[in-house]
Formats: structure tokens, C-alpha cells, sequence
């Protein structure tokens, strides 16, 4: 553990709240600058009242003691590995999300930082302060949307609360009949043994995958993901995957075959589709065609594809994440025989994009996220009876 230093300069707060229950934030950056281009970017906002800042460990320790925070501002370089575990300690309902440039190495931090208690990221603008400033645009909206979306429970829940337990991974688990809420109507019928299965994930989709693809060693079909991530992170989760698993995960290339045994990763910024090339033969191809429910890559066209050329083939989970994404083209692909499973609200991180296929009707069944892996992995084998 890295050493204290007890001189370390804590700074007083430098806000006060414009709104009657303001989402507290705490921005944690070993830089000034940053921790000025970030206090500017928050402080116009009636929602948000950054109650203070701190440069590492100790400062942020001491904030926690002075200030009801809801959400931590992390930078990547300040020590997380080792400060994630204590902030958490100190506070159990604190949202901590992750800042980080779009590179390969603090891509690779923001994972580690996910499986340590980080609940989010967000990539700022590559350069120095001035240019982080000037192309700060999407960065302060994105940014802005995350900390209502995460500090809006805190601020009605403030005050100490237990750990919650992480889901476990469980045995193998039967498809059906399952318990879900009463407004959720389940898909009944037999679902085919596919030949490719495709998975949709956003916020919390990292930790979620990690958590599945140990249960998929024995799938023989090819395997399609789309992770809403920054460009230079799904390389790092490609490789997170692969550590996890038997299946070796790349990064999809254009003009890839397919080929089974294999799991392919959306490119960060490129959506991710296939057509058939040959009578056996398909390929991958990747575009930039606009952001579909604000996301490239996103999850719709990656299924529209699919369900184009697998039919009754397809198999698709839907997991944890913010918005829609997935709903429209899951709905395509029930249409042409495809089946569809959801992670559960209790388990999900955010239940969005799970909810929204769940509500729809799509589903032949809402599970929580230790089920999903044995469930992937028989229906691959053997699919499932009426």
C-alpha cells in the first residue's frame, strides 16, 4: 500500500449547493488543472454541488469525513487499485467513476478499477488542458449524465448502509419456469440449438461479461459482442475476456470470417455487422454510420445483421446498461425465430437495456447474472424443449 503523506494539501470547498438536494461530488485528480476544467465543467449545473477536491488517497479520505458525497470524480493515475477499496470501506453507497484519456494502458486501469468497486468511466479528450477545454463538448454532457444518473440515489438514500453482496457464480441453472415480476410476460416455446450467439452490454457489461464467458469454455458457435466502450478500451476488454475464458476474444477487423470458437468484440467507435460472403462463408464488416440510440458501437445493427442471416439460429442476452440500445433489433430478430434472455433488475447495474427487451415481451426468460453463463452454455449444446 502506498505511503501516506500527512502534509498532503487537502482543498477546502469551494461551491456552495444552488439546489434544495444537490448531487454532492468529489473530484479526486493529482493535477490542478484538471481538477479546475472539472469543477468549471460541474459548477453551472442546479443538480450538481462539488462540495470539494482532493489529490490522492488521504485528501479524499478526509473529504468523505467533512461532506455528504454521492459520487467521486476518479482520476485513473491516483493510486485506484489501492484507494477504490478504502474510499469504499469508508462509504459503502459512494458511486466512484472512473476519468481516464482513451488509451490502451488506463483503458486496462478502468477494468481494473471496475473489478475493484468502480461503478463507471468516461474517456476525456486526449491532449493537454488547453485542448481538453476547447473539445470538451461531448465529454461534460456525457459526464454530466453520468453523475445524475449515478448520484441520483444517493442523494435520497444518504446515510450508512451495508455492502451489498456481489452475485455469485452459480451451478448450472434451468431456463424455465423462472420467477419475474408480474408486468414482465415471458416468451414460451422450444428455442432452436443456435448457431451463434450475440450478447449486448453497456454500463457494468464488463464486469458482467467477465462474470459469463468462464461458463462458455465448451461453445463451439461463434460468439458476438458489442460493449458500449471507447475506442482504445475494447482492445483491453478483448484481452480481459480471453484471461477470463477458453475462447480467445479479438477485436473485430473488417473483412474478418467468422469462424466458431471464437468470441468477436465491437470495435470501440465502429458498429459491428456481418454478411454472408460465400455460400458458407461469413464476414465481418465494420462502418461508422451515425451513433444509433447515441452509441457506435451499438447493439441494433449488430442484431439486425445477425438475425438477417442466422433466423430461428440466434440466440441473444441482453445485459446490464443504460437506454434502449438492443430493444428494436432484438424485437427483429424474435420476429425471424431468434430467443432472447435478459439479466435481471437485482443483479444488473443498470437496468435499461435488459428492462427494455423484458418489457417489450421479448424474452423467454429474466435471469440473474450467475445464471446467464450455465444458461448460455446448455442452450449452445443442446438449445431447450418447449
Amino acid at each position: 500500500m502506498t505511503q501516506l503523506n500527512y502534509q498532503t494539501p487537502i482543498e477546502p470547498m469551494e461551491s456552495q449547493a444552488k439546489h434544495h438536494n444537490p448531487i454532492n461530488v468529489l473530484v479526486v485528480d493529482d493535477k490542478a488543472v484538471m481538477r479546475s476544467l472539472l469543477k468549471r465543467m460541474l459548477g453551472d449545473d442546479e443538480d450538481i454541488n462539488v462540495v470539494s477536491s482532493a489529490v490522492d488517497e488521504r485528501g479524499a479520505l478526509g473529504q468523505l469525513n467533512l461532506h455528504d458525497v454521492d459520487v467521486v470524480l476518479l482520476d485513473v493515475h491516483v493510486d485506484s487499485m489501492t484507494i477504490i477499496p478504502n474510499l469504499l470501506a469508508a462509504k459503502p453507497r459512494l458511486k466512484i467513476v472512473m476519468i481516464a484519456s482513451a488509451s490502451t494502458q488506463q483503458g486496462d486501469l478502468c477494468i481494473n478499477a471496475l473489478k475493484a468497486g468502480a461503478v463507471d468511466y468516461i474517456a476525456k479528450p486526449n491532449g493537454d488542458g488547453k485542448a481538453f477545454a476547447t473539445g470538451s463538448g461531448n465529454f461534460q454532457h456525457d459526464l454530466l449524465k453520468k453523475i445524475k444518473h449515478w448520484g441520483g440515489d444517493n442523494r435520497l438514500k444518504r446515510g450508512p448502509a451495508p455492502v451489498p453482496e456481489k452475485p455469485k457464480r452459480g451451478a448450472a441453472a434451468k431456463l424455465l419456469p423462472l420467477p419475474v415480476p408480474k408486468q414482465i410476460v415471458l416468451r414460451e416455446g422450444a428455442i432452436e440449438r443456435p448457431s451463434v450467439i450475440a450478447i449486448g452490454s453497456s454500463t457494468g457489461g464488463p464486469e458482467a461479461l467477465l462474470n459469463i464467458i468462464p461458463h462458455l469454455k465448451d461453445v463451439t458457435q461463434p460468439i458476438f459482442i458489442t460493449q458500449h466502450m471507447p475506442a482504445a478500451f475494447t482492445s483491453v476488454l478483448a484481452k480481459h475476456i480471453t484471461e477470463c475464458g477458453s475462447l480467445p476474444c479479438v477485436e473485430a477487423k473488417d473483412g474478418m470470417v467468422v469462424v466458431g470458437k471464437t468470441i468477436y468484440l465491437a470495435p470501440g467507435d465502429y458498429h459491428m455487422v456481418t454478411q454472408r460472403t460465400g455460400e458458407k462463408t461469413i464476414t465481418i464488416r465494420l462502418n461508422q454510420n451515425p451513433p444509433e440510440n447515441f452509441c457506435r458501437p451499438a447493439v441494433d445493427p449488430m442484431l439486425r445483421s445477425l438475425s438477417e442471416l442466422y433466423g430461428n439460429k440466434l440466440f441473444i442476452a441482453i445485459l446490464t446498461g443504460m437506454g434502449s440500445d438492443g430493444q428494436k433489433g432484438a424485437a427483429l430478430a424474435v420476429q425471424n425465430g431468434a430467443a432472447v434472455i435478459a439479466q435481471n433488475e437485482a443483479t444488473s447495474v443498470v437496468w435499461g437495456m435488459p428492462a427494455a427487451v423484458a418489457h417489450a415481451g421479448l424474452c423467454h426468460a429474466v435471469l440473474p447474472l450467475n445464471e446467464i453463463g450455465p444458461v448460455l452454455a446448455h442452450i449452445a449444446q443442446k438449445g431447450q424443449a418447449a
